[in-house]
């Protein structure tokens, strides 16, 4: 991000120098180019402080600074901000070519093709570019460009971890006991990293607001926490590499945090002893099948995010074993039904059941036993006539689901599906659902071909409301109640 404060110009006196030596912690670097300044920072400046008189028109004075933060733009007052994009491949590839020079990028017939994946890996981040190119100027040898592509495609090279990421370093979560709060947090956090260009807008899907982040600065943030807590090996990352079974226990069995998304796993077997794991990501694989004890040593696990696996059909009856756990994803999972083993997860605080497109079943008193649950997601779910009529509280009009969740007090964020009317006039008598209900999936209306939209008018949090199946409902009105 480059921001000017606009004016004439302001020529720096040699006595000045030597305050920005001593008085500015605050200022990275300074470089003074016919008579201009440009300052390099990452927090707010006070130029009285350091003898910068405020640019304006009176003084002709004018003051060009260099940030990585949107947010220091409007503390230092710039009358004009400039966002600095990642380059295009054609730029990227000669700034990249600048920094490694002439000399070694011929040195060998090899090095040209090679050297194109390495600035291909910085995607257009020029930092990255430069940083890198810097650090190649002297390989001239094939093989050390390879091992530079090989630990790109890994994580990082050393200079990026002595130069770039230790720029890039971000607060990590802290722990709450509402979700809420921590969700504050987390879109306080994600606010702040898209201010400082550490995060882009990715666009939406299905209608929610999604963030993207770049290779590099993935590769920061992984890392970061090797770099932190290298000698306890708390992390065990293997996403997107095509796994096609579980790694071997040996190398996660000390990890606190283990993500294995987006592969190929189709069983889980054993009984891994992993008495420090908190969080399990098995996101987006091709499970079918989760071995019994799998889950019996895992004593700490908080968080488990089976989404995603559209194959697996049932949870095993150990999962009762993980009696730490608070959230839970089962979303766009094939489970078709929720085990009464569930009734062990005493600390529960999130429950993610929607789209599960296959649930037809969750027992009586399942979801009363969570008494401290804060979250409960069931909406887009299909809904049809054959549920099982014993022992399912998804059975008839989903009335005794919506009982359960009742006797929640401290539920605070609904999204659920409400078959009927009767139903959803129920629903509506609580006046806690009118307060935290996020989304109204509404099904099977056939008692009116009219719907009153103002129905709804005290539910100050709904966000998305969805009919299906409601083919006899003709007119929707706003009739004051």
């Amino acid at each position: 991000m480059v921001s000017m404060l606009l004016s004439g110009l302001w020529c720096l006196k040699i006595t000045m120098l030597e305050r920005f030596k001593i008085g500015l912690v605050e200022i990275l670097g300074f470089r003074m180019t016919h008579g201009r300044i440009k300052v390099l920072t990452r927090k707010r400046v006070d130029l009285n402080q350091v003898g910068i008189p405020k640019p304006s028109q009176e003084n002709g004075s004018k003051l060009i600074f260099t940030t990585r933060s949107l947010e220091v733009c409007g503390e230092m007052g710039a009358g004009k901000k400039i966002k600095v994009e990642c380059l295009e491949s054609k730029k990227a590839w000669e700034l990249f070519q600048d920094k490694v020079g002439h000399e070694t990028l011929y040195s060998h017939p090899d090095i040209p093709n090679l050297a194109k994946q390495v600035a291909e890996r910085c995607g257009g981040l020029p930092l990255a570019l430069i940083t890198i190119g810097r650090a190649m100027a002297c390989k001239t040898t094939p093989g050390e460009w390879k091992y530079a592509i090989e630990m790109l495609k890994r994580s990082a090279l050393p200079k990026m971890e002595e130069e770039v990421f230790p720029l890039l370093k971000f607060r990590l979560l802290n722990e709450f006991d509402r979700i809420s709060e921590a969700q504050m947090q987390g879109d306080y956090i994600i606010s702040s990293l898209l201010s400082a260009c550490l995060l882009e807008r990715g666009g939406e899907i299905g209608g929610e607001d999604c963030v993207k982040m770049h290779d590099v600065i993935r590769d920061m943030a992984l890392w970061i926490t090797c770099e932190l807590e290298a000698s306890e090996n708390n992390f065990f990352v293997k996403t997107g590499v095509q796994l096609l079974e579980e790694p071997d226990v040996k190398a996660w069995e000390d990890a606190k945090r283990m993500s294995v998304m987006k592969n190929k796993i189709e069983v889980l077997r054993g009984t891994p002893n992993c008495p420090n794991l908190k969080s399990l990501f098995l996101r987006e694989n091709k499970l079918e099948v989760i071995s019994d004890g799998f889950f019996h040593f895992i004593p700490h696990l908080t968080v488990l995010n089976l989404s995603e696996n559209r194959t697996i059909r049932a949870l095993p009856k150990g999962i009762s074993q993980l009696i730490s756990l608070e959230c839970l994803d089962l979303s766009y999972t094939g489970i078709a039904e929720l085990p009464i083993e569930l009734k062990s997860l005493k600390k529960l605080k999130m429950l993610e059941l929607s789209y599960m497109y296959y649930l037809r079943k969750i027992p009586p008193h399942l979801i009363t036993s969570f008494s401290k649950l804060q979250i409960f997601r069931m909406n887009h779910c299909q809904i049809t006539e054959d549920y099982p009529e014993e022992d399912n509280v998804l059975n008839g009009n989903n009335e005794h689901l919506i009982e359960e969740l009742k006797s929640l007090q401290h539920l605070n964020i609904i999204r659920i599906w409400i078959k009927g009317m009767s139903a959803l006039e129920r629903f509506l008598s609580f006046h806690l659902f009118r307060s935290y209900t996020q989304a109204l999936q509404l099904s099977n209306f056939r008692e009116s071909n009219v719907f009153n939209v103002l129905c709804l008018e005290n539910m100050e949090h709904l966000e998305e409301l969805c009919f299906q199946y409601c083919e006899s409902i003709e007119e929707m009105k706003m009739e004051k109640l």
